[in-house]
């Protein structure tokens, strides 16, 4: 298990120095980039409260974002990665107090 602070999450967009931030404003590429998604950034490790399903180890853990009004895309981080994929567009930073992913909501 690994110890929750907000240093353990280094990662940046894509070939970017923009460091990902709970409730960031993300545009999400699909099926092959021919379908993007609006999505939000709901879950952070050592961020955002730990939840059931969001397994981590040492060296690994998983991150989300919103994928429409209820479901959400988890995306495993790997300590030693420095992007997300290319996939994943910065937006903006979020203007309003976005809670992000709660301890029991479902994620399915």
């Amino acid at each position: 298990m690994l110890k929750y602070s907000p240093d353990f999450f280094d990662l940046c967009y894509y070939k970017t120095d923009t460091k990902i931030m709970l409730g960031d404003h993300v545009v999400f590429s699909k099926w092959f980039g021919f379908k993007k998604v609006e999505s939000r950034v709901c879950y952070i490790p050592g961020v955002s409260p730990l939840h059931k399903v969001m397994s981590d180890t040492e060296k690994s853990s998983l991150w989300a974002i919103t994928d429409g009004p209820k479901d959400i895309i988890q995306m495993l981080y790997v300590k030693d990665d420095k992007f997300v994929s290319k996939r994943i567009k910065f937006v903006s930073r979020a203007e309003d107090d976005y809670a992000g992913l709660l301890p029991n909501e479902s994620v399915f």
